[in-house]
């Protein structure tokens, strides 16, 4: 049990001696290679206001409100009025809106384009 013991703490001291260099990105500050690899979190997959069911959910904000939100900046939720911010910034973002009715919806809503069914070719 002693052998167990005392090789368990000295792993512990090798670890705690390796330890990354700053935090989330080991190497950074050593300018060496960086056998970790950087972990980055983001989010894939953000709709807008010109995507039709984000619309229809009630989503109103544009790109620019969702880059803004992503870095961490303060937005207004368009359903509650109140103003909304992460506590934690994206490390990168992407919206992928729907290519389909692309920004039709807030169109038609303000009716600055007349949005009705096309008329039959009979």
């Amino acid at each position: 049990m002693k052998t167990n013991s005392a090789l368990g703490a000295a792993l512990l001291i090798a670890l705690g001696s390796a330890r990354a260099d700053s935090p989330g990105e080991p190497g950074r500050d050593a300018d060496g290679p960086n056998p970790l690899n950087n972990v980055y979190f983001g989010e894939q997959h953000l709709h807008t206001s010109a995507s039709p069911d984000a619309f229809a959910f009630g989503t109103r904000a544009d790109a620019n409100d969702a880059y803004r939100y992503a870095k961490g900046e303060a937005i207004k939720n368009a359903q509650s009025g109140e103003m909304i911010q992460k506590r934690t910034p994206y490390d990168w973002a992407a919206v992928t809106d729907h290519a389909e009715y692309l920004g039709m919806m807030p169109r038609c809503w303000t009716r600055t384009v007349r949005c009705r069914r096309p008329r039959s070719a009979s």
